[in-house]
């Protein structure tokens, strides 16, 4: 701790992996889910998708099993709408799949799901080039916003 009170986020990575490994009993919960954070955002400012992806799991599952009941909820959807970007960057559909079914599930309105929806969409039309996948989804979210599509357009 005194690495990260010294150095803050120059070091946090490496004081992320140092916590990681010791027993929870001698470090606050809420301090390792901060440090896995700080850890992921930097991470993925380096692009280094992967470790990025594995510090953010870390800190959602620091959260505890009821992180979108509690007070947790806004970073809890803050953190998932960056993990879904990260499993777009390195085209992780299993990883796209899970992040948008879990905020669907548990997000709080049409507003807080959004960014994942589209975030969906990007990436099965972008990464994936399903584009008539991606036209079907687009078109689903769509008319969640209560608008409607029509078939033929033009």
């Amino acid at each position: 701790l005194y690495l990260w009170n010294q150095s803050g986020e120059k070091v946090a990575m490496e004081v992320a992996d140092h916590l990681n490994q010791i027993d929870r009993r001698y470090v606050s919960t809420s301090l390792l889910c901060e440090v896995n954070y700080t850890a992921a955002k930097i991470a993925r400012t380096k692009e280094s998708y992967q470790l990025s992806t594995n510090y953010l799991q870390k800190a959602l599952q620091l959260l505890g099993p009821d992180k979108w009941k509690t007070e947790h909820y806004d970073r809890t959807l803050e953190m998932s709408t960056i993990l879904l970007e990260l499993y777009v960057a390195y085209g992780n559909r299993a990883g796209v799949e899970t992040v948008v079914n879990e905020v669907s599930n548990h997000a709080r309105c049409l507003e807080d799901k959004l960014p994942v929806l589209v975030g969906k969409v990007l990436f099965l039309g972008g990464r994936m080039c399903r584009y008539a996948d991606a036209i079907t989804y687009a078109t689903l979210v769509v008319q969640l916003c209560g608008k409607s599509v029509p078939r033929n357009p033009g």
